[in-house]
């Protein structure tokens, strides 16, 4: 069954390649190309992390391979679209597919290390379990934990799994609907619209909680349910909601990670496939959608009504497409215009830059960025974000000297791995704390893939707090059952 399981995965990836590479031929030749040769060439590191069975270096290269290996060809089939500066900066950059393969190349040697790095260091910090099962390709290992093995979490209980259903349910229709409706009345969380003043703090801590705390609880009860369609068709109509509320494909992404990621994990090909293209559609909505924010009163429900009057004949052409939407998500993980910017750009004093980076004080390295880099132009009493994502930084800061790209690389292994022993921790214990490793890895990487390093470490140390909690309840109830037997 598994041997089937990974044929039909591999005949989906090589259909889905095989379409691209035919859409590419027909638009443009140094795109097909380079669809040609990337894909697979990065894709065999992606292989090798998933064999490792390691869930934080997986997602970690899952993520850099929709960045890093999707995105030349787009690049490269949109090259009009890019300037010396300013938001779509490329600089010295000529599209020369030669001189961009070079570039690559100081990519494809730091993926490589962090690979290896990060693998010898899990390899030594973390011990195998006897009976341990590879979260994504369901290979048994002979190893485990105490006799567990991941089979035993999905081993809950027909009862649990109800409550934890009816939970659920309640959470998103009597907590984060409300939530919601209230931040959009109130201009809260609403993309490219600037937050009103509230007292007490209640912009940041609703933004927060919905963004981010949220998402990990959705996905902690759906963990903990038998993940059943009407559960399913649940989160991704609270996709729909939140994202036309926020005009957000962060939320967006959030809101039907919990659906694609497990049925990856669950070996639900059809719904795999299903909401990731439910998932790349809304995508491109809601992208559509941002142009009405400035036609129609922020919050009101006339913005809404605009939304949905022309979703019948604009979006449709709009959205048609799946490969530029495919393109344009690929394009939010930092790809292929960023890493020839952070080749094609000279940093001076680097190595204070990388101390800064860090030690999470990056803000040197983010007027550099801005004003040096992209060539914006500061104005002032206004803020302007730009980001090139973690990969560009550190080809920015190793300022094309391999041996310090392979320092970096190091440090990347060396994050990697704290961030496995954290999950592995959660997920051994094979029970309802399992979910929260999962949860736990996933912000982890995304933040750190998106080169915010002061957020990636709150979020470890929150999860390094959550442990010592987990281990404390584990001991109560130990000694509760002790005193119970000696009674």
């Amino acid at each position: 069954m598994g041997v089937m399981n990974n044929r039909k995965i591999n005949f989906i990836v090589l259909l889905l390649w095989a379409s691209m590479l035919i859409y590419f031929f027909n638009m443009d030749t140094e795109a097909f190309v380079l669809f040609l040769f990337l894909p697979p060439m990065i894709g065999v590191l992606l292989y090798f992390a998933i064999r490792t069975g390691y869930f934080v270096l997986t997602l970690f290269f899952l993520l850099a391979f929709i960045g890093t290996a999707i995105t030349p060809a787009f690049f490269f089939l949109h090259k009009d679209w890019y300037e010396y500066s300013g938001f779509n900066a490329i600089r010295d950059f000529n599209f020369d597919i030669y001189e961009f393969i070079y570039i690559y190349g100081y990519l494809y040697f730091m993926l490589i290390l962090i690979l290896l790095f990060t693998t010898i260091l899990n390899r030594i910090f973390i011990k195998r379990s006897k009976k341990r099962i590879n979260v994504f390709t369901g290979k048994k290992y002979v190893t485990g934990v105490n006799g567990m093995s991941f089979q035993s979490a999905n081993a809950i209980s027909r009862y649990l799994s109800k409550r934890y259903s009816m939970y659920l349910v309640l959470f998103i229709i009597g907590i984060l609907i409300p939530l919601n409706l209230y931040m959009y009345t109130n201009g809260i969380g609403i993309s490219t619209v600037e937050p009103v003043y509230k007292e007490f703090k209640i912009v940041g801590i609703s933004f927060y909680f919905r963004n981010y705390v949220a998402p990990m609880i959705v996905a902690y009860l759906y963990f903990n349910t038998s993940r059943g369609l009407g559960l399913t068709a649940i989160i991704l109509l609270y996709a729909i909601f939140v994202g036309l509320l926020s005009l957000s494909k962060g939320n967006v992404l959030l809101a039907c990670a919990p659906v694609i990621l497990f049925a990856l994990k669950d070996k639900k090909m059809t719904k795999f496939i299903l909401s990731g293209l439910f998932f790349v559609l809304l995508w491109g909505a809601i992208g559509w959608a941002r142009q009405f924010v400035f036609l129609a009163e922020v919050g009101s429900l006339e913005m809404i009504r605009l939304i949905l009057d022309n979703i019948d004949t604009e979006l449709l052409r709009e959205s048609v497409n799946l490969f530029e939407i495919a393109g344009q998500f690929a394009n939010r993980l930092y790809g292929a215009s960023v890493i020839a910017l952070a080749h094609t750009f000279s940093l001076e004093d680097n190595f204070s830059v990388a101390i800064g980076f860090f030690m999470a004080q990056p803000d040197e390295l983010s007027l550099i960025v801005a004003n040096d880099v992209f060539g914006l132009t500061p104005v002032e009493s206004v803020t302007v974000g730009v980001g090139m994502g973690y990969l560009a930084t550190m080809i920015l800061i190793a300022n094309k000297n391999l041996f310090f790209l392979g320092i970096l690389s190091l440090m990347t292994g060396v994050y990697l791995t704290i961030s496995e022993i954290i999950v592995t921790k959660y997920i051994r214990r094979v029970n309802i704390f399992a979910s929260i490793g999962y949860a736990s890895g996933f912000f982890m990487m995304f933040f750190l893939i998106n080169a915010d390093i002061y957020k990636f470490y709150v979020i470890v140390a929150i999860s390094i707090v959550g442990l010592f909690v987990v281990r404390d309840r584990k001991n109560f109830k130990c000694t509760k059952n002790q005193t119970t037997t000696s009674k």
